[in-house]
């Protein structure tokens, strides 16, 4: 092969390769301050990541025309050709409407347990899996018992893992179809799972979170670098109790919200929703 013809096919080699995979760190337009833990994917396709701690993703795409979708609670969902992608892409923060609610009408004496949960009830632990990102939501109706009680104080769930790792926890409202809608909260809220299996619990009752009178959706999302080795070790495993499987668990894939109770043990995401359907998460009201 001439020196010419090796050139050209090192050049096509180059090319292809830089389509093969983007790398680019989302901005806050206005702050121009990095977003952390968003969501992003291919239209239409289960490849997704998000943005780690500083702001940067990487993903691998078929083709320059694929078209990405980047999502994070508190900006505008955004799409963009992968030929036209940058070094940085910007986003717009969304002006989100929350029902305005003062501190001082907050007496936090009252409390009251929505699915107690006991370590004892623990059938099986299932885990997630860390080869892909992942969202999943269960929900909660609401119930005239929580009327002395409407506000959120903590979440509440078994976890296991082999080292510490965070996840994330999202709030929705809830939909006429009865899916997931909108966040309750301006912002993610963090969680950390501690090394071994416990009861982890996060405190969110300086969120001033109300329980929406048709029911909320309590969504949990791995936000780990899942292109990281040292991740690929540390699988997110949850609680799950056998007995008490609930209808109404979503899972989010290729950009939609869906729910599939009759389960084809040969499909993945299958089986991930019939198994988190069990999964165990406990609400702690207050007034």
């Amino acid at each position: 092969m001439g020196k010419l013809n090796i050139i050209k096919l090192f050049i096509l080699i180059f090319v292809q390769l830089s389509f093969g995979q983007i790398n680019s760190i989302l901005i806050d337009e206005n702050t121009k301050i990095p977003i952390t833990y968003a969501k992003i994917w291919i239209e239409n396709e289960i490849i997704e990541t998000f943005s780690n701690d500083k702001g940067y993703f990487s993903l691998i795409t078929k083709s320059e025309n694929d078209s990405i979708i980047i999502s994070h609670v508190g900006y505008k969902t955004k799409k963009i050709v992968v030929s036209e992608i940058k070094d940085t892409i910007l986003l717009k923060s969304s002006i989100l409407k929350f029902e305005e609610v003062f501190v001082s009408q907050r007496k936090n004496k009252k409390q009251f347990i929505v699915n107690r949960i006991n370590e004892k009830n623990i059938d099986w632990y299932f885990g997630t899996g860390v080869d892909n990102h992942w969202l999943f939501a269960k929900y909660f109706p609401f119930n005239k018992k929580y009327n002395e009680t409407k506000f959120l104080k903590k979440i509440s769930l078994f976890t296991g893992v082999n080292k510490k790792v965070n996840f994330n926890i999202r709030l929705y409202s809830t939909d006429k179809d009865g899916k997931p809608l909108e966040n309750l909260t301006p912002n993610n809220i963090i969680a950390t799972a501690k090394k071994g299996y416990n009861k982890t619990e996060i405190n969110v009752i300086d969120l001033n979170i109300l329980f929406p009178e048709n029911g909320l959706f309590v969504a949990i999302e791995n936000i780990e670098d899942i292109n990281s080795n040292e991740f690929k070790n540390t699988s997110l495993v949850f609680g799950l109790d056998l007995s008490n499987k609930s209808e109404q668990t979503y899972y989010f894939y290729k950009g939609e919200w869906v729910k599939n109770i009759d389960v084809d043990e040969n499909k993945k995401y299958d089986k991930m929703i019939y198994f988190l359907s069990y999964s165990m998460i406990e609400l702690t009201l207050t007034d």
